[in-house]
């Protein structure tokens, strides 16, 4: 009965993931470090320079061979997917324990909206979960006691370490529970299966400081380098739980209910339960994402695996059959109903469904008659630059136009996640999404960029003449190790003095009048926040309504401070505790562009020109 049940539901969940298969523009940036690699110009997004821009190691080596075998990466890389999402959840069919366990892990995935999704994408999802139900398996069926031989638990060692080579911080959903197996053994034994089993990882992070000249992804040290404050990320990531709940109430709720039976078990599970809450905090403080479930498919993942291992009496896997078919049926686009008709649901608040939004460009059964060949509007752009002669291009959305334009077009990221240098300044503005940190580009940096001229600024173009040397120079050039040496010493200090100097946040998008609202505010920028000056008389002075706290203004002309203000809050009204602080700008300091406010973390409310007097 079991193996027909698994039989069933594989037809099921193939034919799912052929509606709903789809690829995204980020996959795209992998994609274009591959056909780079095939064509022996290096692990690299712009073969100009040696850059990091990819999270997930396993997977690109994973489907490089495959792709340089087919010559074709979109159809590849969807059967590798399929492939391996098919694979993951025939085994946990199979080798369930009990036929209910098998029905409630087979019917928790098909309602999936998030697991479902991401079985394809072009992301390393898929592999992640076949990673995370191996490691789940080997936990769950091998004793743990000094008494069980090396090469078992060597074997977990070395599955949670090619995970966290799949994606770095999978380290905080299996590391707990590999260093739980190793306790028993004695310290020698449990430090040289550590080191074997984390050889795979140490050597990477070897390959990469020689190689990239750095220990971490440029991705993110371009989200971690942004200037956000921790309390925005936190938000945010609660809102991502939440938009979880709302739009798939089957993922998280699933995951969840996992957890409190696991507690209650103990032993391993209760270990892979507490690994489950650490993975979601360490989501809520990193801001959540950008799409809609995605990482939340690995805890998810993990949920099902340990369900597989349990015991489900008929009477139990009755009642959560009901419950997970009610939960399926009440997401905003039910996977087994879903297909090539998906619908946009725009953003909640800084959240997508991203499927949603991509699958008219890059879905496998897109409603257009022809077949998916990556000619969307990106892609015909970036062959007539390639036609034109073009050298470098400035964009945002860059993963569909930079596989398109191939080597010969130097593409610069804005978000970051592809150029060494934007991914070292703070974020431009007041408005982002997560994952989406845009920064303005240093005065000549685009031919900078291209070797035919240097950055206006005298000493961030020194940093970057040193970033070069690092990214662009001789692997074992002494001078580039001692720029390496340079960069991690001084490039903070270098890259402060350069945004007190140049960046800022500049005229936030605050709305006049609303009145104070929490819902309405901003944490000051490390860097400040400006407010340029419009042409024609100067203004009298300017008002700040925000939390009451000591503040200091510089009064700029374009790059040069004409004047230092040291202001105290001004007098506190309300119900929401705002100060309202007028300050008159001295006649001496015109002629001047703009006036920047410095004082990190305050929350704002508002700012703006007073051009005369307020009455009294």
């Amino acid at each position: 009965m079991q193996r027909a049940w698994a039989a069933f539901c594989l037809l099921v969940f193939a034919v799912v993931l052929l509606r709903t298969s789809w690829t995204c523009d980020d996959a795209y940036i992998t994609f274009r470090t591959i056909d780079n690699a095939i064509h022996g110009l290096g692990l690299r997004w712009n073969p100009a320079e040696r850059v990091q821009a990819f999270t997930h190691p396993a997977w690109l080596f994973l489907l490089l061979p495959f792709v340089a075998w087919t010559g074709e990466v979109y159809y590849t890389v969807q059967a590798v997917s399929a492939g391996i999402a098919l694979g993951t959840l025939a085994v946990l069919l199979l080798n369930a324990r009990s036929l209910g366990a098998s029905v409630l892990v087979g019917i928790a995935a098909l309602g999936s909206m998030a697991y479902v999704d991401f079985s394809t994408s072009g992301l390393e999802n898929p592999l992640t979960h076949a990673l995370l139900a191996a490691f789940v398996l080997l936990m769950a069926h091998v004793p743990r006691s000094a008494e069980t031989p090396e090469r078992w638990s060597l074997a977990i060692v070395l599955v949670a370490t090619v995970a966290v080579l799949n994606r770095i911080d999978l380290a905080v959903l299996v590391g707990p529970a590999v260093l739980y197996r190793l306790y028993p053994y004695p310290w020698r034994t449990a430090l040289r299966l550590a080191l074997i089993g984390g050889s795979p990882f140490a050597a990477w992070e070897l390959f990469s400081l020689v190689y990239y000249g750095s220990l971490v992804p440029n991705t993110a040290i371009a989200k971690l380098g942004a200037g956000i404050p921790a309390s925005n990320f936190l938000y945010t990531g609660t809102l991502y739980l939440r938009n979880s709940v709302r739009w798939d109430p089957v993922t998280l709720p699933t995951a969840a209910i996992c957890v409190l039976v696991a507690l209650r078990r103990g032993g391993v599970e209760r270990v892979l339960a507490v690994c489950m809450l650490l993975h979601v905090a360490y989501v809520v403080r990193v801001g959540g994402d950008h799409m809609s479930g995605r990482f939340l498919t690995p805890p998810f993942a993990l949920a099902l695996a340990m369900l597989s291992t349990w015991e489900v009496r008929a009477p139990v896997a009755v009642v959560g059959t009901l419950g997970l078919v009610v939960a399926g049926a009440n997401a905003l686009i039910p996977p087994l109903t879903s297909g090539p008709d998906a619908l946009h649901l725009g953003l909640d608040r800084h959240v997508a469904h991203e499927r949603g939004f991509f699958y008219r460009l890059s879905g496998l059964l897109r409603p257009e008659k022809d077949r998916p060949t990556h000619e969307t509007l990106n892609t015909m752009r970036a062959k007539r630059d390639v036609e034109e002669g073009k050298k470098v291009d400035v964009r945002g959305m860059i993963g569909w136009y930079g596989y398109a334009a191939g080597p010969q077009i130097h593409v610069i990221d804005v978000l970051a996640l592809t150029d060494p240098l934007l991914a070292r300044l703070p974020t431009r503005d007041g408005r982002w999404r997560v994952g989406h940190y845009a920064r303005d580009l240093p005065e000549g940096y685009e031919q900078a960029a291209i070797g035919e001229g240097r950055l206006a600024d005298r000493e961030l173009a020194a940093y970057y003449d040193d970033l070069q040397l690092v990214t662009r120079g001789p692997l074992f050039a002494p001078e580039r190790w001692r720029a390496m040496a340079r960069l991690a010493w001084s490039g903070d200090a270098t890259i402060d003095a350069y945004c007190r100097r140049r960046c800022s946040i500049h005229n936030p998008p605050f709305l006049s009048g609303a009145g104070p609202s929490r819902n309405r505010t901003l944490d000051v920028h490390p860097h400040g926040i400006a407010l340029r000056r419009a042409k024609g008389k100067a203004p009298w002075g300017i008002e700040i309504v925000g939390e009451p706290m000591p503040m200091q203004l510089e009064v700029r002309r374009v790059d040069h401070t004409n004047a230092v203000i040291d202001v105290e809050p001004g007098p506190v009204g309300g119900q929401e505790g705002w100060a309202t602080t007028t300050v008159q700008l001295p006649t001496n300091v015109l002629p001047y562009t703009s006036v920047r406010l410095f004082a990190p973390g305050m929350e704002l409310h508002s700012m703006k020109w007073l051009p005369r007097e307020p009455q009294r």
